[in-house]
């Protein structure tokens, strides 16, 4: 008797285990279905062009995949799943915050940085501080490159440079790798390494419980993943300089650690260059911008340099509105000092606000670009709006405007370099800022419009196909400078200096690297018919009637060609 009763409790036990695992599926499948169907609605009701770069089809098999998969995956995979759906996006400003939801505020404690020339760990705990500057072969048995593209994939960003930078960053997340199937149940990360002679080892990286913070993907290669005694971490610098300390000014630092606070100055009189480095667009600490601003231009009035160097590489945003003065300021300054040449150095972390001030200043003025392209293109979505997920908890950032920076027939989300400069570990490491160098040290960083204009055509020619050779194979290399009006009027010059040919070659040169304006086939139109070559005008006129058949002036250009055609 007693062990039947017995056998009918255990029963009643698993009958009442089973009825609450279902239960728990039940509100789980309620759960995130009710909260990706909100993510569905916010995209489609509050983003300014949800559906650029991927179609409503797309999107719709991508929402409702997710939805009948929910039983099949953990709580991980379905934040990284949706989080991979919003990437589809490629727009920066909207993203899919874990808010440390479902272990998410677990890391290893070191930093990975992407360099030109692999995976490297920049900053780490105490007891990893040895592995600071070795390459990363591979994570878990995977070749590193392969996790990194996999990563970058749930990852909202705008161009590849952006992705891989955030990307590089939450490779330390242990729940992302888990839920990636990257690592199992919270294990350690095993990583290959190599140092710089090619020796390789392995090494074992415990994960840490910690915080979350949705402004890690901001903070930068000197910086570790979120950690309660943040001061600990060792960096390559200084002895190993905690990070924190790189927001006050080290002044025997080359630029691009001397200091990582929002905004300082430095003249550097060997090279007669001035460096003003803008990291972030933010009222902090006891000086007011303005104040700031007021010391930054007398520094320059009394330095006077021939070069001033605006360094956004690490300015990931924060306030536009302070670009507008700070731009007027440094206009007034280039009318009272023409002659000094003004550079600009950029690179992935460059964003939002940052990609205002860039703008801005190729818009009014003669800037030289150095470095790499910035995390996003001149006309990009903004000013996200931020939504709590009301079941798991985890937040939707939102773009809620579009920022028309440039011409608007420019879909481009990546913003060519005259001069690029690659981040290279070696140079990293070694302390040696080769953007900063570049500059610095070449006497001859001349705009291919300027050579054009005061050079005959044959040293003009082989000046470019210098560079050519030099930077030719990169993608993101273009030697045409400024916005389409500058071009315009840089050309008009070249032609009134009585140099047609030298005007032509650098409208073809334009019409090559900016293929889809309108307005570089119209200038080319345009000279070819003072040339009176009236039918190459029509032709290059028919391409640019195609990029925009509905511009009246590419329409009275044609009439008018065909006018003059006929005398």
């Amino acid at each position: 008797m007693t062990s039947y009763f017995l056998t009918w409790c255990f029963g009643i036990l698993v009958l009442i285990n089973l009825c609450h695992g279902q239960s728990n599926d039940i509100a789980k499948h309620q759960n995130w279905t009710k909260d990706i169907d909100y993510v569905d609605y916010l995209i489609r009701t509050r983003h300014p062009n949800p559906f650029y770069h991927i179609s409503k089809e797309h999107w719709d098999n991508e929402i409702q995949n997710l939805k009948k998969n929910i039983a099949e995956l953990s709580e991980k995979e379905i934040s990284i799943k949706l989080s991979s759906i919003v990437a589809l996006l490629n727009d920066g400003h909207t993203f899919l915050d874990f808010d440390g939801n479902y272990g998410f505020d677990h890391w290893f404690p070191i930093r990975f940085y992407d360099f030109d020339d692999g995976l490297f760990i920049t900053v780490a705990h105490p007891a990893y501080k040895q592995l600071i500057g070795k390459k990363v072969v591979s994570i878990s048995g995977l070749p590193a490159s392969d996790v990194l593209n996999a990563v970058s994939k749930a990852i909202s960003g705008d161009n590849a440079f952006h992705k891989r930078n955030i990307a590089a960053a939450f490779l330390s997340n242990t729940a992302l790798l888990e839920g990636m199937g990257i690592i199992q149940n919270n294990q350690n990360l095993i990583l290959q390494l190599s140092d710089e002679n090619g020796k390789r080892s392995t090494v074992k990286i415990t994960s840490i419980s910690s915080f979350y913070s949705t402004n890690y993907r901001n903070w930068g290669e000197l910086f570790g993943p979120p950690l309660e005694e943040y001061h600990t971490y060792v960096t390559p610098f200084e002895n190993g300089k905690p990070p924190l300390k790189y927001r006050e000014f080290s002044d025997d630092a080359p630029p691009y650690y001397a200091s990582r606070e929002p905004y300082w100055f430095k003249n550097y009189p060997e090279y007669s260059a001035f460096v003003f480095q803008f990291n972030f667009a933010s009222e902090i600490g006891p000086e007011t911008f303005k104040d700031f601003r007021k010391r930054l231009s007398a520094a320059l009035e009394e330095a006077k340099p021939e070069k001033l160097i605006i360094d956004v590489r690490y300015n990931f945003g924060g306030d536009g509105s302070m670009m507008v003065p700070l731009v007027k300021d440094i206009i007034t300054f280039n009318k009272n000092h023409p002659k000094t040449k003004l550079f600009a150095i950029t690179g992935r972390q460059t964003f939002s606000a940052g990609i205002m001030l860039v703008a801005r200043l190729n818009e009014y003025l003669n800037v030289t670009t150095v470095g790499e392209p910035m995390g996003a293109g001149y006309n990009h979505y903004g000013d996200p709006i931020t939504y709590q997920l009301p079941n798991s908890g985890l937040k939707l950032y939102c773009s809620s405007v579009y920022w028309q920076l440039s011409h608007p027939l420019n879909d481009s989300n990546e913003i060519s370099i005259e001069f690029p400069v690659a981040v290279n570990s070696n140079d990293f490491f070694k302390s040696h800022d080769r953007a900063f160098l570049k500059i610095a040290e070449n006497n001859d960083l001349r705009h291919i419009s300027d050579i054009y204009l005061e050079e005959e055509l044959t040293i003009a020619d082989s000046i470019y196909q210098s560079r050519y050779a030099t930077f030719g194979e990169l993608k993101w290399w273009n030697p045409i400078d400024g916005d389409s009006d500058q071009m315009d009027k840089k050309i008009n010059a070249i032609f009134e200096r009585q140099k047609p040919e030298s005007a032509v070659k650098i409208a073809k040169l334009w019409t090559q690297y900016d293929a889809e304006n309108p307005l570089a086939w119209m200038k080319l139109a345009e000279l070819y018919q003072l040339q009176k070559k009236y039918n190459l005008a029509l032709e290059t006129l028919d391409k640019a009637q195609y990029l925009d058949g509905d511009r009246l002036d590419i329409k009275e250009a044609r009439a008018a060609l065909q006018d003059a055609s006929k005398e």
